[in-house]
């Protein structure tokens, strides 16, 4: 790593969490500004110059020696090592240094909120202001920079600017502003308004904001204003430059976007992307699960649906009646959930979905899968273990992602946890030949039970790779007693310390009365019978 890299990312992490000292400071420092504006605005044309600071850069080549090998390595030029000046105005451009002279504030308020994203609900409480500084690595969330931002630069009101925002790495205009009076961008010709990233895969992109001053008033022709309208910028930056005859850029700003479920959504909404599993692969990796790789590249969504009928029974006392419902599993959010919902008799229904563009979410051709359910917290460790967890469904020799026409290994059984809230998991694996059916029953001890399920042998075994997880949690509650205790467990003991429980089961004031009457009436028989009074 060279030294430039190397001291943003120390100040980078300085700036997170707080902990800038006088020595280690940014160069567009609000100090800095009203001191040493020159030193600010060098930083920022050396690093717009500079081919190691974004994706597009010399790293793209060892992250993705293969281009097309995954979403996150799309890239319209894969072959060359862009700077951020090279990527906007092409390799050829020579940026002159000297017309940047000055600093572009760009200033976002994040407000509050609620979205919905990849099946859960997100909620924003506090609004946060956030003012780029190019010459930092902070990376920010589409959600937070999605509203148009606060633009300012010292300017004399008489001249006329333009500002452009654009997606360095998918070449896409974020916004055109065109003939600002100085800096007020509220009287300006706003011909495309900004609109934030919609960033949906996890290596940081570059959004950049370009200033440039006018000679005159723009003007565009019908062609221009068809071509400045399309997000897609089916033109050469340079060739608009020099259209609208702009002297530029005198300054620049820049941010980097990484994704977040906000961005996801509205990739899915519009039928684009389907880019959820990034999600799932960050919260399960951090699960340190044995069978869980510690930065899982999951590939594949799986939906688990549950529709348990009505149900009413008797635990420790006291009744229960539960309604009917159909729910999916919400890993993302509160995992969660009752076990008479996820009960053994409601069946799940997986429903896959792959990671990549939206018209192939539902293409498996030619693939086989192994869909596996684990307990890996049992707390008996003839039962399972942490490393060999007990085994609650397997389905094996899927075809192309039907569940239903794959082979039932073990049927699914709902959660019994007896001790705290466990952990159960939906593992998906893509198979890479079909599995011998006669031996899946050989990885549990003792055969052909639950217990115990060499989870590792079994993938290692059968080269199997995890493309998919889902996941709830499950916690003593009336239902897993009232299982228990209708499997011969000690009913005392179950039901320790529930409300209304006794040995026996108290009866209702009502129903009591009704039998003390009943021994009455018997007694009163009885005296007449044997003593004639």
């Amino acid at each position: 790593m060279d030294r430039a890299m190397y001291q943003i990312q120390v100040l980078q992490v300085a700036v997170l969490f707080g902990c800038i000292s006088a020595v280690i400071t940014s160069p567009c420092s609000q100090a800095n500004l009203n001191s040493d504006l020159s030193s600010c605005l060098s930083s920022i044309v050396t690093s717009s110059k500079d081919k190691n600071l974004f994706w597009f850069g010399t790293q793209y080549f060892i992250r993705c020696p293969n281009p097309w090998a995954s979403l996150d390595c799309f890239n319209y030029h894969p072959y060359r090592a862009d700077s951020l000046i090279s990527r906007v105005f092409g390799p050829g451009y020579s940026l002159n240094e000297t017309l940047v002279t000055k600093y572009l504030n760009v200033t976002f308020e994040t407000g509050t909120g609620t979205y919905s994203g990849c099946g859960n609900e997100w909620t924003v409480t506090e609004s946060r202001r956030l003012e780029l500084d190019p010459t930092l690595a902070t990376v920010y969330k589409p959600w937070s920079v999605r509203k148009r931002p606060t633009m300012t630069w010292e300017a004399n009101q008489s001249e006329l600017y333009t500002i452009i925002v654009y997606d360095a790495g998918s070449l896409i205009n974020h916004g055109l502003i065109i003939n600002i009076p100085g800096n007020d961008v509220n009287s300006a010709e706003i011909f495309k308004d900004y609109h934030g990233p919609m960033k949906s895969t996890p290596t940081p992109n570059v959004y950049s904001f370009l200033l440039f001053k006018q000679s005159g008033r723009i003007q565009l022709s019908e062609e221009w204003r068809k071509l400045l309208a399309d997000s897609m910028a089916q033109y050469n930056m340079t060739d608009a430059v020099e259209y609208l005859n702009l002297t530029g850029p005198v300054g620049m700003n820049w941010m980097r976007v990484t994704m977040d479920p906000y961005a996801m959504q509205n990739m899915i909404n519009i039928r684009l992307l389907y880019t959820c599993p990034y999600l799932i692969s960050q919260a399960v990796g951090n699960h340190n699960r044995t069978f869980i790789p510690r930065d899982p590249k999951l590939t594949v969504g799986v939906d688990v649906t549950f529709s348990p009928t009505a149900l009413t029974f008797t635990s420790c006392c006291t009744k229960y009646s539960k309604p009917s419902r159909t729910f999916k599993l919400n890993p993302l959010g509160d995992a969660s959930v009752d076990s008479w919902d996820v009960r053994s008799d409601a069946t799940p229904v997986p429903d896959f979905m792959a990671l990549g563009f939206y018209n192939q979410m539902k293409n498996f051709t030619g693939k086989t899968f192994t869909l596996l359910c684990v307990d890996p917290d049992v707390p008996r460790s003839t039962a399972g273990t942490q490393e060999r967890p007990l085994l609650h469904w397997m389905v094996v020799n899927i075809p192309e992602g039907r569940v239903a026409e794959g082979y039932t290994a073990q049927s699914y059984r709902g959660p019994r946890p007896p001790d705290a809230a466990h952990y159960y998991y939906f593992l998906l694996y893509e198979q890479t030949d079909t599995v011998n059916t006669s031996e899946t029953g050989n990885y549990t001890t003792p055969p052909n039970s639950r217990f115990l399920f060499d989870i590792s042998s079994f993938v290692s075994d059968n080269s199997l790779r995890l493309v998919g997880v889902n996941w709830f949690v499950a916690e003593p509650d009336e239902y897993t007693r009232y299982t228990s205790a209708a499997s011969g467990g000690n009913v005392t003991s179950l039901c320790a310390g529930q409300p209304n429980f006794d040995t026996p089961c108290p009866i209702s004031g009502s129903t009591k009365w009704q039998l003390t009457l009943t021994q009455i009436f018997i007694l009163n028989l009885l005296c007449i019978f044997l003593f004639g009074i």
